[in-house]
């Protein structure tokens, strides 16, 4: 003769079921688990999610309001109805019912409890200085004193809790924040980074070059093409470039002023101009 199945192992059975997606096996399975134990608010939530997969959407729904009633002080309930009113469309009365939680003051004890029990704290060591002063001392501090001593203290713990309660508090939000910036934003780069390149002659504004590499370099270049010139009075039989590629090549910006010159713009060029006219 087998034993009769108990409620837990009839859960199990069902959520086995769930598993295998075989909701209407599950269904029984939990409806004879709550015939045995009415009370046990799992098996509602269970079943109610049962009938969700079934599209059973009133049974659902009133499992979920017995999950609440049996058990108001946990979330389950409250999400099985909002899964219910989601999955009928009512979206509005689904967003309630999963803020519901989070209102009420039952997930937020700690917030209330942790500063009283600071106080407790500090009143039972006001309490225990209160008795070391009766006991070791020849002559005990007046007892208004020390109670006042001991509110005082127990106000300190209440002080303590609460802050300790605040600062957790801000610092589990503040996970949430967005990093510091390091100044490495699209802005700051267009302050601060130097432009390498540049394409166009337009985009060289004319009075940003170095005036002291434009001087000295167009002066070692017309050094050189002067004693070029006047020591051996012949014409330079060289192929010197135009005056854009002076510019471009000594790397500085385009100047109005300078566009006529026609100089050598490389060391190599130099040195071949020096030996074509036999100066090396």
């Amino acid at each position: 003769m087998s034993s009769q199945p108990t409620p837990e192992s009839l859960k199990e059975l069902g959520n086995k079921a769930v598993q295998e997606k075989k909701y209407t096996e599950a269904i029984l399975y939990y409806t004879h688990a709550i015939k045995l134990t009415p009370t046990n608010y799992a098996l509602y939530s269970n079943r109610s999610y049962a009938f969700l997969q079934e599209q059973q959407y009133y049974l659902a729904l009133e499992d979920a309001n017995e999950t609440i009633k049996l058990c108001s002080t946990g979330a389950k309930g409250y999400f099985r109805r909002g899964e219910v009113q989601y999955a009928a469309y009512q979206f509005t009365d689904a967003c309630q019912s999963y803020k519901k939680p989070w209102t009420s003051n039952l997930n937020h004890k700690a917030d209330e409890t942790t500063p009283w029990l600071g106080a407790g704290i500090g009143l039972i060591v006001g309490v225990c200085i209160m008795i070391a002063d009766y006991i070791f001392t020849t002559n005990p501090t007046h007892p208004i004193l020390m109670s006042l001593a001991t509110i005082c203290i127990a106000m300190i713990g209440y002080a303590l809790a609460r802050t300790y309660r605040y600062y957790k508090k801000s610092s589990k939000e503040g996970l949430l924040e967005p990093p510091p910036t390091l100044g490495f934003d699209d802005k700051n780069k267009e302050e601060t980074l130097p432009v390498i390149i540049r394409t166009s002659k337009q985009e060289f504004p004319p009075q940003k070059y170095r005036a002291e590499s434009l001087v000295t370099r167009l002066s070692v270049v017309a050094m050189v093409t002067t004693r070029i010139a006047h020591c051996r009075s012949v014409p330079l039989e060289y192929d010197i470039v135009d005056a854009d590629n002076v510019m471009s090549s000594l790397k500085v910006f385009e100047d109005p002023l300078h566009r006529n010159i026609t100089l050598p713009t490389r060391m190599v060029d130099l040195s071949l101009l020096l030996e074509s006219q036999g100066l090396t």
